[in-house]
């Protein structure tokens, strides 16, 4: 390589260090990265942040709402002259019964039963503008701080792995837009 085409080089990559765009880039593949994570050990592994196992599911018998947006309907077991007959599905055991009733695992929490929670977590844009993982919705925290008060354990906050895994995305990104091996 020449001293002219080594120069070019370098301004080229220089250009694109100073590219608007190049720091919005490197944050969203970081913020996917960490949300990717996150989701696979909350909602489907059901492990909080600091590796234990968020929960288990309740046996003790209750009712259930069947009008849940995004599950499929239950009949209720309820006793026929039951004014709550209609509304409610009876589970002798519990939100662990009710889960398997409407076709979720129950062996253990993994806060995922209508997919509200999991869609309201993931890659948004920060106060500051720049894209970043966090709860999209007020309804979603609210959900997560109670069941983080229920299970007392913090859930959707990323940990340490998750946060390195984010940041060693973007630098793989910065070297495939630098072109460096």
């Amino acid at each position: 390589m020449t001293l002219a085409e080594l120069q070019q080089q370098l301004e080229a990559r220089a250009k694109l260090l100073n590219d608007a765009g190049l720091k919005e880039r490197l944050a969203i593949v970081a913020s996917n990265e960490v949300s990717a994570a996150v989701k696979r050990r909350v909602f489907g592994d059901g492990i909080a942040q600091d590796g234990s196992q968020i929960g288990s599911y309740s046996t003790t018998p209750a009712r259930f709402s069947i009008s849940t947006p995004g599950l499929p309907k239950q009949y209720p077991k309820s006793k026929p002259h039951s004014t709550r007959a209609k509304k409610t599905y009876y589970s002798e055991s519990g939100y662990k019964g009710f889960r398997n009733a409407v076709g979720r695992q129950n062996q253990k929490v993994d806060l995922n039963l209508s997919g509200a929670t999991f869609q309201g977590v993931g890659t948004g844009v920060a106060p500051s503008g720049v894209p970043a993982f966090g709860i999209r919705t007020k309804e979603a925290l609210q959900r997560i701080e109670g069941n983080e008060e229920r299970f007392n354990c913090v859930t959707v906050t990323p940990n340490e792995l998750e946060r390195k895994a984010g940041i060693e995305a973007a630098l793989r990104e910065l070297k495939f837009i630098l072109n460096i091996d």
